[in-house]
Formats: C-alpha cells, sequence, structure tokens
C-alpha cells in the first residue's frame, strides 16, 4: 500500500477507513500518474541532454574535418597558389620596368627631336 495514497484517501474521508478504502484507489491512481508523469520529464530531458551532447560532438567532429580538408588543401594547392602570386608579382614587376623602358624611349626621343631641331637652327642661322 501506498501511505502517500492512504493519507490522502483518509483525509478525504474525513477519518472514516471505510470510506478511506473506497478513497484509496483514486488517490492510488492520481500517485501512479504523477510518477509516470515524472518519469516521463526525466527521460525526456535526459534524451534532449544527450541531443544537445551529440550536436556538440558533430559539431566537434565537423570542424575538425573542416580543419583537416583546409590542411589537405593547403597542402596540395598551397604551393600552386604561392607560385602564382610569385607569377602575378613578376608580371606586376615585368609592366613597372616596361613603362620604366617607354619612359626612357620617350625621353631619348625627346632629346634627338631636340638636337635636331637645334641643327636646323643653327644651320638656318650660318647656312
Amino acid at each position: 500500500m501506498d501511505g502517500v495514497a492512504e493519507a490522502y484517501a483518509l483525509e478525504e474521508a474525513e477519518g472514516d477507513e471505510k470510506k478511506a478504502r473506497a478513497y484509496y484507489t483514486k488517490h492510488r491512481v492520481r500517485r501512479i500518474r504523477d510518477l509516470i508523469a515524472e518519469e516521463s520529464i526525466r527521460t525526456a530531458s535526459e534524451r534532449a541532454e544527450k541531443a544537445k551532447q551529440a550536436e556538440i560532438e558533430a559539431d566537434k567532429i565537423a570542424r575538425a574535418k573542416q580543419v583537416e580538408e583546409d590542411k589537405i588543401y593547403e597542402e596540395k594547392y598551397g604551393e600552386r597558389d604561392r607560385l602564382a602570386e610569385e607569377k602575378l608579382r613578376e608580371q606586376k614587376m615585368a609592366a613597372v620596368s616596361g613603362k620604366e623602358d617607354k619612359d626612357s624611349a620617350i625621353n631619348v626621343f625627346l632629346i634627338i627631336c631636340g638636337i635636331i631641331t637645334l641643327l636646323v637652327i643653327l644651320a638656318s642661322v650660318f647656312g
């Protein structure tokens, strides 16, 4: 017999033991329902906690996998990317150097034009 259900039944029966036996079943059923609900809440809480832990673990695994994939990518393509960057740097340097060469050629051309102009002037004056 459940002492708590018995106490509730006796209280409801106002001390009459015959009536208390009749009320006992009602209170015992209520207590069993309460225990079932309590157990249900506890197991749901445990399942939720396990699901949360599983999600955390899956996230850790996913992050570790991403780190590993990044490392593999770096090993596989890092050298290629580095070489591509070097090639781009060389192209930029060549473009700058080419511009300097063009600037030098223009300067030489202007000097030659100046000399020719000076010769033409001198020829017309002394000529």
